[in-house]
């Protein structure tokens, strides 16, 4: 390839990669909240943890009671790793929303449960409004659209010196190569989950 032609694609890694990196780093953080949202919930109420058998019909009775005039609910039952009942509701017109019980078939704290679901929901841009709320899975879908075209631009830029940039760069700190080196370095090692998240990102917002 022509330095002409890697310049190019060096540019449009640098281009997709300012525009992605805002909302990137805001899916990656919010998206390591919602991987610990069900430990959240153990850790922030203990007794949750000793739910052993359940009634469903008491249950239903209480889900009913708390949220009248719901048209679908999904009831999951305690187990290993999730050792709480949790109840998936959902209204005509109304966002769908997910309620949690202890062994006592008391409803949890509501302050705790929303914040739990606040930091999943953040992952999911859940803040955009009605009647929005599909456009929220579309942001995500063209963010990792983006994500992978800074990662298909900068990989035909390094193709040649790919075996050379995979080495701890030995550079001074402090220097602007040396932080590139870095950059180069860190991107290629973790290339491999890179693509899974673009790809997954785009299949399930897009497909």
């Amino acid at each position: 390839m022509k330095a002409e032609q890697r310049r190019r694609f060096l540019t449009s890694h640098k281009l997709w990669g300012l525009i992605a990196i805002l909302p990137l780093y805001f899916t990656f953080i919010t998206g390591s909240f919602a991987f610990i949202r069900d430990d959240f919930m153990v850790w922030s109420q203990p007794q949750i943890a000793t739910v052993k058998t359940v009634d469903l019909d008491t249950v239903k009775a209480l889900s009913l009671a708390r949220n009248p005039g719901l048209d679908e609910m999904s009831i999951n039952l305690p187990s290993a790793e999730d050792p709480y009942i949790e109840v998936w509701s959902s209204q005509e017109e109304k966002d769908s929303q997910t309620n949690y019980l202890d062994s006592q078939l008391h409803f949890l704290d509501d302050e705790l449960e929303s914040w739990s679901r606040y930091l999943r929901g953040l992952h999911y841009f859940h803040f955009i409004p009605q009647p929005f709320t599909r456009t929220a899975y579309y942001v995500l879908g063209l963010v990792s659209l983006i994500f992978f075209m800074v990662i298909f631009s900068g990989c035909i830029y390094l193709w040649k010196v790919l075996r050379k940039e995979i080495q701890i760069p030995k550079e001074k700190a402090g220097t602007l190569n040396f932080w590139a080196k870095w950059h180069r370095f860190t991107s290629l090692i973790t290339l491999p989950v890179q693509l899974i998240y673009a790809f997954t990102g785009v299949l399930w917002t897009l497909g």
